[in-house]
């Protein structure tokens, strides 16, 4: 294991023991203040996700992680060099970056790249056709880390026009892969249901509206034709930029009336071959549509914290790296080299 992997490790033990300390003031500000701020026509049963002022205050007070996190990998003000945990990358590399995507990304959250990749995605479905095949109607996800990936969808995955988006994104520091590319297959065996009328830690596929890891950026290419009839993601613009965090479960999830009320619903559709970069701090989910069938090829991006091997590695968990023996390093530059510090064996 590295000796960045480490120092990334342990400061993850460190803030999990700082919030242990503070749990007893998180317990106490669930058992007051958890549901007393809710409005009835947004928040009920497991749904009290808010973007309420005060609550959010008190829960980044009492559960100061997620904050911290951001704080230290430089994602919330300019940190000194020797502070900060992320790599700061030399403004003359990022003075080719796609200003039209860049932008898109840091106003809405979210941003359609205009090329369209069928071409590759038709290569992706030829190479990976053993993955289409196990799709199958069900109540849950079929996806598959591609740890043997080739060089081709490696490179696609590492496209320097996204890597200096991202690192635009991040305050000009260096993204790390999260773990190796992944296969996501959906399609599901029942429709969609109302917050109303679901319980989202009841249910395999992501239905609720939730946000994920400090930091995390996403991109995503469809490998078929989507539209508004489809099962397709769904992600609320202009909300990544929220510092929200959860003090427990009933306050995690939003519920459709919030969302609906509150926010502008980008549906991620589009031709094959579409490729979407999005901030997942935004909330967003899966919505459903019985026997429509979504394949897609993701990737997951950071600063440097979260990624999927050092958590593996803490909780002894399989890793999500990538064998680097199908990879030619040298076809790689420096920022796409980089971007696999975390994830190659």
């Amino acid at each position: 294991m590295s000796h960045s992997t480490q120092s990334h490790i342990r400061l993850d033990k460190a803030l999990n023991f700082l919030d242990a300390l503070l749990k007893p003031l998180n317990l106490a500000y669930k058992k007051v203040f958890e549901t007393r701020f809710g409005n009835k026509k947004f928040n009920y049963s497991c749904y009290y996700g808010t973007n309420n002022i005060l609550t959010t205050l008190l829960k980044n007070l009492f559960r100061p992680k997620r904050m911290l996190v951001k704080l230290l990998y430089g994602q919330l003000i300019p940190l000194p060099s020797f502070f900060c945990l992320s790599k700061p990358i030399k403004k003359e590399v990022l003075a080719d970056t796609d200003k039209t995507l860049y932008q898109e990304l840091k106003k809405e959250g979210i941003a359609k790249d205009s090329e369209n990749f069928s071409e590759f995605a038709d290569y992706f479905l030829e190479k990976y056709s053993d993955l289409l095949r196990q799709v199958k109607k069900s109540d849950t996800y079929f996806s598959h880390f591609l740890t043997n990936v080739d060089q081709r969808t490696l490179e696609f995955i590492l496209d320097e026009k996204v890597l200096k988006v991202f690192s635009r994104h991040f305050n000009n520091q260096q993204p790390y892969l999260r773990g190796a590319p992944f296969f996501v297959g959906t399609h599901p065996n029942y429709q969609m249901k109302h917050t109303r009328e679901t319980t989202p830690k009841q249910e395999k596929f992501n239905v609720g509206w939730h946000y994920d890891s400090p930091n995390l950026v996403q991109t995503t290419m469809l490998l078929k034709d989507l539209d508004l009839s489809d099962t397709r993601m769904q992600i609320a613009k202009k909300d990544h930029r929220f510092h929200r965090i959860q003090s427990g479960i009933l306050d995690y999830y939003y519920s459709d009336e919030f969302i609906q009320f509150k926010k502008d619903i980008c549906n991620l559709v589009g031709e094959k071959g579409t490729r979407y970069l999005f901030d997942s701090n935004a909330p967003h989910r899966v919505f459903l549509k019985k026997d429509s069938l979504r394949i897609a090829l993701n990737a997951n991006f950071t600063p440097g914290n979260n990624n999927n091997v050092v958590t593996s590695a803490q909780d002894d968990k399989p890793t999500f790296q990538i064998n680097k023996e199908n990879i030619d390093l040298d076809r790689l530059s420096e920022i796409q080299r980089e971007a696999l510090r975390y994830v190659l064996v």
